[in-house]
């Protein structure tokens, strides 16, 4: 990359773009703002070329050229699926997406109130830069070829997917693929992001929806389950101009196909507006989630006859026992597990349903978020205003996976942004120069504990349980020994650091116990993750294992992450053809880290020592310094189309990808100061056309980045990262004429491939080459419509062939191409609107990413939903 370094060091000029006033951004006549309440999605007239504010529309004359407004006219706001909504999401200001130089797409409420939207993949329709990662609602958005971040109004969530997908707090939302904005400050997730825009109040007359969903039937009683959810959203103004206020409230319960996953969840989401006089806006929302059920792990045992014919390898799991010390396995003495295999007797070949995934009897999660924001906009004069843009967000999560497999997340964190935006037009050389800008500085502190439990590394019997037997997934199903037996009753945790439990079957073993305290388990942590099982006399030190094995599996620790940024990002706008842009921020990290009680108690009698014999570290701190900087360049040949050149060179702190934020990186239980320094850069070129305005609006792009990307997965977590190189192209059309057509359509092409190490060339998992989506709406003059969606993509990997030697150790396993197709009919009335939705209509059994915490694993496959009918009804007082 060194013949890019040069751009690294651009300097941050002042550069603006002029918003042209042929870009129409929705007229005043239909068009709402926040100050009027919005025409209804369901309540539209039915009848073609009626205007959509109820009133005449005089014929023009041949001199009066009137077209343009005659359809927006007919297109209410709230119920057009084209880009017009001026965004924020990128730079702080508002602009059009088609001035952005950048791939970033919107999904519109008119987009959610006509599809069935599940999980972040069903976004795949509006957007070629996100990609059908897993089909699970416990997940987090895929943008090229990467985990992605959520955003609350421009500020950055901490999302580990504890929740599943529901949009009850937001009715709109850009898509940004690539790296964030300068405004935005330290992230590593350089892949892209989901901006939620909120719901707003509205001012005007009261606005009640009720909307009720229900499903889901399929074809056979294993794709029938139930689900619905029931949703009150009111809107109201207090004061006449100056307070509004919004509720939305949300009860969803809903089995899923996956053994006894489900996704239920209460949401309340509040939202007010106060406008005290013309110059001072202040934006509030809260909103609080309850969600419950166990989180579907997916199929294991991943074979290519498994992908391609559903033949599953089925068989009891035993555990590999060994004696390290010799002689007889005695309570003294007791054999050490380490692996797991199939019994040669029970193991045969078996066709499976796509809901045959493992799972436990006992697995549950428990989720509990609350998030406060307020925004406050002062416009001082008519170049300056001031913005600070302040969250809260709080969330626990508990879950319970099998056995003592306990995860419990506690995260809490507090951001503050202070913005100085400008808007000044000037000649300069006898150029007329347009500048905007917005710089200031954030405050950002995110306090994460991760505290799990689990059994010792080689005692996990994750990759090998049946997943035929349901219920099975548990060492102590495994082992045939009550899980109880493995709980440190009435020990010390130092003296019963390691314990033997007898088994009938298998005799003595050596198990690490597990402690109950406050109504949570909780074992020690060493360096991230922890040592193996081994017998007492051979406490581990880091000689053994300078990383340890998947003691607990997760990382058991609290981390307290300080940010301080500041940012300046301008943009100048030269005549009508050119415009320049630069920005850049600087951050300032402070990040200390500590292991849990019971690891530092471990520590403080004398056991988990270092290779001297010394104490193991217990906490670490390190601080750095990071940044990004960035710049484009956008020509405008015609009124119709702007061809864009964009950069950014990005150094952030890397996370952990389950917890979203940095463990015992380092040997000996430190911080590797390494993952403060990872590297993105992106290089990006595209055209936005808007060939018939208000009706058609298409864009390209081509990119090329290299980022850094944790390599850790869902079985286990190991402490570096990959640099993989993506490169792509993704198109994007959108066409809507009149309100009663709507269509759309999207292709990406991505080639994803590490970027050298061990792996070098080899294509990156998870990624297919080649991804489209398609979708069309028609609604007849007397209020029924149709619909139709599908989508395709084309073979992806589901793992590596190769160990951290280099060494092919196994064949590479590949998901083919798969497709498929939603149909559905509706009516509109008035009042009311229902649909009913024919999802998967072909039964394809199609495969995806199994879901979790912190993004989409690919070790373990999870299967597509079948032919599902499910239904709709919005009724609007």
């Amino acid at each position: 990359m060194s013949q890019h370094s040069s751009l690294r060091f651009v300097p941050v000029l002042a550069a603006a773009l002029v918003l042209p006033v042929a870009v129409p951004l929705a007229p005043a006549a239909s068009a709402p703002s926040d100050n009027t309440a919005p025409a209804s999605g369901v309540s539209a007239s039915p009848a073609a070329g009626s205007s959509g504010s109820g009133e005449s529309v005089a014929v023009p004359t041949e001199e009066t050229i009137l077209l343009d407004k005659v359809e927006i006219e007919d297109i209410p706001a709230d119920q057009s699926i084209l880009p017009t909504r001026p965004s924020t999401s990128l730079y702080g200001f508002e602009e059009t997406i088609r001035e952005t130089p950048r791939s970033v797409f919107q999904v519109t409420k008119a987009h959610l109130d006509n599809d069935t939207i599940q999980s972040f993949s069903d976004l795949a329709r509006y957007s070629p830069s996100i990609q059908r990662g897993s089909v699970s609602p416990w997940s987090v958005p895929r943008i090229r070829g990467g985990s992605a971040d959520t955003l609350r109004n421009n500020i950055v969530l901490f999302n580990t997917a504890v929740r599943p997908f529901n949009d009850n707090a937001w009715e709109s939302a850009d898509i940004v693929a690539g790296v964030p904005s300068v405004i935005q400050g330290n992230t590593v997730r350089t892949a892209g992001y989901v901006n939620y825009v909120t719901k707003k109040p509205f001012f005007g007359e009261d606005q009640t929806e009720l909307t009720v969903t229900f499903g889901r039937l399929g074809l056979h009683s294993d794709t029938t389950y139930p689900q619905y959810s029931v949703r009150l959203d009111h809107s109201t103004e207090l004061i006449k101009d100056k307070l509004a206020i919004r509720f939305s409230l949300l009860q969803a319960e809903a089995n899923q196909y996956w053994g006894n996953s489900e996704a239920d969840s209460k949401d309340i989401f509040a939202a007010a507006t106060w406008k005290p006089n013309s110059r001072v806006t202040v934006e509030t929302n809260f909103s609080h989630t309850r969600s419950e059920g166990a989180i579907a792990k997916g199929i294991n045992r991943v074979t290519q006859d498994l992908i391609d014919n559903w033949h599953y390898v089925s068989g009891t799991y035993v555990p590999t026992i060994s004696q390290p010390n010799g002689g007889t396995n005695s309570a003294d003495n007791p054999g050490t597990i380490t692996g797991w295999k199939i019994d040669p007797a029970t193991q045969k070949t078996v066709k499976i349903g796509g809901d045959q995934t493992f799972y436990s009897d006992d697995a549950e999660t428990d989720a509990k978020e609350y998030i406060g924001q307020v925004i406050t906009t002062v416009k001082l004069n008519d170049t300056f205003s001031l913005r600070n843009n302040t969250i809260f967000q709080y969330s626990d999560t508990l879950e319970q996976q099998y056995d003592l497999s306990y995860s419990k997340h506690f995260n809490r964190l507090f951001e503050s942004r202070f913005e100085l935006l400008s808007d000044k037009e000037f000649e300069l050389f006898g150029k007329d120069i347009r500048h905007q800008s917005n710089s200031g500085f954030s405050y950002r502190r995110l306090l994460n504990v991760c505290d799990g439990t689990a059994p010792v590394g080689q005692e996990y019997p994750a990759n090998v349980v049946d997943a035929t037997v349901g219920g099975s997934y548990g060492v102590g199903n495994a082992l045939g020994t009550p899980w109880t037996n493995f709980v440190g009753q009435g020990l010390s945790p130092a003296t019963g650091y390691r314990k033997s439990v007898v088994n009938t079957a298998w005799g003595w073993l050596a198990w690490t116990p597990t402690w109950r305290t406050k109504g949570y388990y909780g074992t020690p942590a060493v360096n991230g993750n922890s040592y193996g099982s081994v017998a007492d006399g051979n406490r581990p030190t880091t000689d053994q294992a300078p990383y340890g094995y998947d003691l607990g599996g997760t990382e058991r620790r609290s981390n307290d992450i300080t940010t301080y940024n500041v940012f300046s990002e301008h943009k100048f706008d030269i005549g009508e053809k050119w415009t320049w842009r630069a920005g850049a921020r600087l951050s300032y990290v402070d990040n200390d880290i500590e292991a849990n009680a019971l690891t530092r108690h471990l520590v403080s009698q004398g056991y988990l020592t270092d290779r001297h014999g010394n104490p193991l570290n217990t906490d670490d701190n390190h601080t750095a310094w990071n940044g990004d900087i960035n710049t484009s360049l956008t020509f405008k040949p015609a009124r119709w189309v702007n061809v864009y050149f964009a950069y950014d060179f990005n150094k952030s702190q890397q996370d952990c990808g389950c917890c979203q934020s940095q463990g015992f990186t380092g040997a000996y239980n430190t911080l590797s100061p390494e993952w403060f320094k990872v590297e993105s850069e992106l290089f990006e070129t595209g055209a936005k056309f808007e060939i018939i305005p208000n009706q058609l609006f298409a864009s390209a792009a081509w990119f090329h980045q290299t980022r850094a990307v944790p390599r850790n997965n869902i079985e286990n977590f190991t402490l570096s990262s990959d640099k993989v190189l993506y490169q792509g192209l993704e198109l994007s059309v959108a066409y809507q004429p009149t309100i009663n057509l709507a269509l759309g359509a999207n292709y990406s092409y991505i080639d994803a491939n590490y970027d050298g190490g061990y792996l070098d060339g080899t294509r990156y998992e998870g990624s297919p080459l080649n991804s489209a989506n398609v979708w069309v709406a028609y609604r007849f003059d007397n209020g029924f419509g149709l619909k139709a969606s599908a989508w395709i993509t084309s073979s992806w990997n589901t793992n590596t062939a190769f160990n951290t030697s280099g060494q092919r150790v196994n064949d590479v396993l590949t998901v083919p191409t798969q497709h498929a197709i939603d149909l559905g009919v509706f009516y509109v009335a008035r009042k009311w609107r229902l649909d009913i939705d024919v999802l998967n209509v072909t039964n394809e059994k199609n495969w995806s990413a199994a879901g979790g915490y912190g993004g989409n694993g690919y070790n373990w496959l999870l299967p597509a939903e079948r032919l599902g009918i499910q239904g709709r009804l919005t009724y609007r007082f």
